[in-house]
């Protein structure tokens, strides 16, 4: 609508046409969209990775199980079974409350030192040694800002990037690691990874 002002009807319009307002003025849905697609398309490009990066191959994916430890599974269990008590207990569940204490879970199984559980083995952790002790370089990402943090930490690494790192300094990070001879890891959240060529990995 900025570059081709003249396509679209004026605000007052295209509300009127497009959206479903509700009494009070407030926009809660769409309409007609099928038309507006009709009015748009000539000046959207879409493309398809398929189509432009022909030359690269297929992602390949391999799961790796890697189960917790009897020591680990146990007090898993027990968190799982104090998470199931105090869902019963909730007249009405609070949603963030019960989707923080499944996070809770989740990270457990990622780091149990993320919920303060020290001195547990971590299959997860000595995969990971062994893998980079196979590899030259490797990319590694994880939901958890604190997970990352422990991989930096354990890994002692210069290359670590996430979401709270400002784009234009993320670059240098990445160039540096592509560019690097020896053995390496780059550490990233997943919020830290779009727009970002990480080609120099194993």
């Amino acid at each position: 609508a900025w570059v081709r002002p003249e396509i679209l009807p004026n605000w007052g319009r295209f509300r009127q046409r497009f959206c479903v307002v509700s009494f009070s003025g407030e926009v809660i849905g769409y309409k007609n969209l099928e038309e507006l697609h009709l009015i748009t398309s000539p000046f959207i490009l879409r493309r398809k990775k398929s189509e432009v990066l022909t030359e690269l191959p297929p992602k390949t994916y391999t799961d790796v199980p890697l189960e917790l430890s009897s020591r680990s599974m146990k007090v898993y269990r027990k968190l799982a079974e104090e998470f199931i008590i105090w869902l019963d207990a909730q007249r009405q569940v609070n949603v963030s409350e019960a989707l923080e204490r499944m996070i809770r879970l989740r990270q457990f199984v990622e780091f149990p030192e993320l919920i303060g559980i020290d001195g547990l083995e971590n299959q997860r952790l000595e995969w990971l040694t062994e893998t980079y002790n196979s590899v030259q370089k490797m990319v590694v990402f994880t939901f958890f800002v604190g997970s990352a943090e422990l991989l930096k930490r354990h890994f002692n690494t210069e290359y670590y990037i996430s979401g709270s790192v400002a784009p234009e300094k993320r670059l240098p990070v990445i160039q540096k690691f592509n560019a690097c001879e020896g053995k390496a890891i780059l550490i990233s959240t997943d919020a830290g990874r779009f727009g970002l060529d990480m080609v120099g990995a194993d």
